[in-house]
């Protein structure tokens, strides 16, 4: 069956899906080429493994690629630019971007999708053109998942998720 609206079921299941994302409350990543200050608030990837309940083969590929977790009390006092850490349903870790993608209503004029999001404090990166009103957003800062779900509220959001960088094994 090709559908070319979301109905209020299909809304549910993207906010069902984002309550299966669990968060690691007190880890956060610091991308590869951003100062680490503190060596005592990192965090190995045996470590995160064992705090979400999960393989550590997920954190070993992001340390690999160049990531450092730390605790989550370390950036703040560090000042570095931490992301949220989160673990999905099938217990997969995954990083929260500071994007997101969101779904607007195709009776919704550029405006006021800006006006919206804007209300928010996002901006519109990149319309996303294989899907009319479909926008990449940015300014969700470590709040990404916070974002997302008070945008799916909204009646004007078909829906909105949060970008996730996963690691990707090798074949």
């Amino acid at each position: 069956m090709n559908r070319t609206l979301i109905d209020a079921s299909d809304k549910v299941d993207f906010s069902s899906r984002l309550e299966r994302l669990q968060s690691v409350d007190d880890i956060r990543a610091v991308a590869p080429g951003n100062p680490v200050a503190g060596k005592n608030s990192r965090q190995t990837a045996t470590t995160i493994s064992a705090k979400a309940g999960i393989d550590a083969s997920d954190a070993e590929a992001f340390e690999k690629a160049g990531w450092t977790f730390v605790k989550a009390s370390g950036v703040s006092e560090a000042g570095e630019a931490g992301h949220g850490v989160v673990v999905d349903g099938d217990g997969h870790l995954k990083i929260l971007s500071d994007a997101l993608n969101v779904k607007f209503n195709a009776a919704l004029g550029r405006s006021a999708v800006e006006n919206i999001l804007g209300q928010h404090d996002l901006s519109i990166r990149r319309d996303m053109g294989f899907s009319p009103n479909l926008f990449l957003v940015t300014g969700a800062g470590g709040d990404a998942m916070a974002k997302a779900k008070s945008l799916n509220q909204l009646d004007s959001v078909l829906y909105a998720e949060p970008v996730l960088i996963e690691a990707i094994k090798g074949r």
